[in-house]
Protein backbone atom coordinates (compact mmCIF):
# COMPACT_ATOMS: atom_id res chain seq x y z
CA UNK A 1 0.00 0.00 0.00
CA UNK A 2 2.69 2.43 0.79
CA UNK A 3 4.70 1.55 -2.68
CA UNK A 4 1.30 2.66 -4.27
CA UNK A 5 0.97 5.91 -2.35
CA UNK A 6 4.55 6.78 -3.11
CA UNK A 7 4.24 6.21 -6.88
CA UNK A 8 1.49 7.93 -7.48
CA UNK A 9 3.16 10.95 -5.04
CA UNK A 10 5.62 10.56 -7.43
CA UNK A 11 3.77 10.57 -10.70
CA UNK A 12 1.84 13.62 -9.52
CA UNK A 13 4.17 15.81 -8.24
CA UNK A 14 5.75 14.73 -12.15
CA UNK A 15 3.09 16.23 -13.74
CA UNK A 16 2.53 18.95 -11.29
CA UNK A 17 6.12 20.20 -12.67
CA UNK A 18 5.69 19.69 -16.11
CA UNK A 19 2.48 21.67 -16.47
CA UNK A 20 4.46 24.91 -14.42
CA UNK A 21 7.29 24.48 -16.92
CA UNK A 22 6.99 27.61 -19.22
CA UNK A 23 6.74 26.43 -23.10
CA UNK A 24 9.29 28.03 -25.01
CA UNK A 25 7.70 27.22 -28.29
CA UNK A 26 4.88 29.16 -27.33
CA UNK A 27 6.41 32.29 -26.60
CA UNK A 28 8.71 31.75 -29.75
CA UNK A 29 5.45 31.25 -31.51
CA UNK A 30 3.76 34.67 -30.22
CA UNK A 31 7.04 36.58 -31.04
CA UNK A 32 6.57 35.53 -34.57
CA UNK A 33 3.78 36.00 -35.37
CA UNK A 34 3.95 39.69 -33.78
CA UNK A 35 6.59 40.16 -35.83
CA UNK A 36 5.48 39.48 -38.83
CA UNK A 37 2.07 41.50 -38.39
CA UNK A 38 4.49 44.59 -37.19
CA UNK A 39 6.60 44.15 -40.79
CA UNK A 40 3.73 43.40 -42.84
CA UNK A 41 2.14 46.96 -41.74
CA UNK A 42 2.19 49.05 -44.60
CA UNK A 43 3.88 52.42 -43.50
CA UNK A 44 2.04 55.17 -44.75
CA UNK A 45 3.91 58.10 -46.25
CA UNK A 46 2.94 61.46 -45.20
CA UNK A 47 4.26 64.55 -47.48
CA UNK A 48 5.19 67.19 -44.93
CA UNK A 49 3.88 70.48 -45.73
CA UNK A 50 6.32 73.63 -45.00
CA UNK A 51 5.63 75.25 -41.56
CA UNK A 52 5.90 78.86 -41.37
CA UNK A 53 7.18 80.18 -38.29
CA UNK A 54 7.65 83.50 -37.16
CA UNK A 55 11.31 84.54 -37.22
CA UNK A 56 12.93 84.84 -33.91
CA UNK A 57 16.90 85.73 -32.78
CA UNK A 58 19.33 83.45 -33.23
CA UNK A 59 19.59 81.29 -30.30
CA UNK A 60 17.20 81.96 -28.74
CA UNK A 61 16.57 78.59 -27.37
CA UNK A 62 19.94 77.57 -26.50
CA UNK A 63 20.05 76.80 -23.09
CA UNK A 64 21.51 78.56 -20.03
CA UNK A 65 21.62 77.87 -16.29
CA UNK A 66 21.09 81.00 -14.25
CA UNK A 67 22.82 81.59 -11.66
CA UNK A 68 25.01 84.64 -8.92
CA UNK A 69 28.46 84.45 -9.61
CA UNK A 70 31.29 86.70 -8.53
CA UNK A 71 34.86 87.26 -10.23
CA UNK A 72 37.43 85.98 -7.73
CA UNK A 73 39.88 88.42 -8.96
CA UNK A 74 38.73 92.10 -8.65
CA UNK A 75 41.11 92.94 -11.77
CA UNK A 76 38.63 90.24 -13.22
CA UNK A 77 34.97 91.96 -12.08
CA UNK A 78 35.28 93.98 -15.29
CA UNK A 79 35.28 91.08 -17.28
CA UNK A 80 31.95 89.40 -16.10
CA UNK A 81 29.35 89.76 -18.27
CA UNK A 82 25.87 88.68 -18.44
CA UNK A 83 26.22 85.77 -20.56
CA UNK A 84 29.45 83.56 -19.80
CA UNK A 85 31.07 80.57 -21.76
CA UNK A 86 31.92 77.40 -18.83
CA UNK A 87 34.30 75.24 -19.78
CA UNK A 88 34.81 73.83 -15.66
CA UNK A 89 33.23 73.70 -12.41
CA UNK A 90 35.08 72.63 -9.20
CA UNK A 91 35.27 72.65 -5.59
CA UNK A 92 38.60 72.87 -6.00
CA UNK A 93 40.44 76.21 -6.14
CA UNK A 94 43.67 74.59 -7.17
CA UNK A 95 41.98 72.84 -10.07
CA UNK A 96 39.92 75.44 -11.41
CA UNK A 97 43.66 77.78 -11.15
CA UNK A 98 45.14 74.84 -13.21
CA UNK A 99 42.41 74.82 -15.96
CA UNK A 100 42.11 78.66 -16.11
CA UNK A 101 45.81 79.20 -17.02
CA UNK A 102 45.62 76.50 -19.40
CA UNK A 103 43.28 78.13 -21.42
CA UNK A 104 45.18 81.44 -20.69
CA UNK A 105 48.07 79.25 -22.41
CA UNK A 106 45.70 78.51 -25.44
CA UNK A 107 45.02 82.52 -25.55
CA UNK A 108 41.87 82.96 -24.23
CA UNK A 109 41.07 85.40 -21.37
CA UNK A 110 39.66 82.83 -18.75
CA UNK A 111 38.89 83.85 -15.11
CA UNK A 112 37.38 82.14 -12.18
CA UNK A 113 34.00 83.62 -10.60
CA UNK A 114 32.41 81.52 -7.49
CA UNK A 115 28.49 81.16 -7.02
CA UNK A 116 27.14 81.13 -3.47
CA UNK A 117 27.14 77.14 -3.65
CA UNK A 118 31.40 77.73 -3.52
CA UNK A 119 31.89 76.35 -6.97
CA UNK A 120 34.40 77.95 -8.62
CA UNK A 121 33.62 78.67 -12.72
CA UNK A 122 36.11 78.67 -15.12
CA UNK A 123 35.29 81.32 -17.50
CA UNK A 124 36.65 81.39 -20.67
CA UNK A 125 34.60 84.35 -22.56
CA UNK A 126 31.82 86.40 -21.53
CA UNK A 127 29.05 88.62 -23.27
CA UNK A 128 26.37 90.71 -22.93
CA UNK A 129 24.42 89.04 -25.79
CA UNK A 130 23.56 85.47 -25.40
CA UNK A 131 23.81 84.79 -29.40
CA UNK A 132 28.02 85.59 -29.09
CA UNK A 133 28.08 83.32 -26.14
CA UNK A 134 26.06 80.63 -27.60
CA UNK A 135 28.48 81.00 -30.56
CA UNK A 136 31.86 81.15 -28.76
CA UNK A 137 30.63 77.85 -27.10
CA UNK A 138 29.74 76.25 -29.97
CA UNK A 139 33.24 77.31 -31.46
CA UNK A 140 34.91 75.47 -28.14
CA UNK A 141 33.33 72.50 -28.65
CA UNK A 142 34.05 71.78 -31.89
CA UNK A 143 37.53 72.94 -31.60
CA UNK A 144 38.36 70.33 -28.39
CA UNK A 145 36.24 68.07 -29.03
CA UNK A 146 35.77 65.95 -26.62
CA UNK A 147 37.42 67.44 -24.12
CA UNK A 148 35.05 70.22 -23.60
CA UNK A 149 31.56 69.20 -25.38
CA UNK A 150 29.85 69.78 -22.03
CA UNK A 151 30.77 73.74 -22.36
CA UNK A 152 27.87 75.52 -21.09
CA UNK A 153 26.22 79.11 -20.67
CA UNK A 154 25.78 81.11 -17.50
CA UNK A 155 23.52 83.92 -17.04
CA UNK A 156 24.10 86.13 -14.36
CA UNK A 157 21.19 86.69 -12.09
CA UNK A 158 20.36 89.79 -11.75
Amino acid sequence: MKKVFVYSCALGLMFSFASCKSKQSAYKSAYEKAKEVSTSQAVEEIEAEPVMTTPTAKHSGAAVQVERVYAVNSSDENNLKEYNVIVGSFINKTNATALMNEMREKGYNAFLALNDRDMYRVIVASYPDKGEAVEERDRIKSKYTPRFQDAWILQQAK
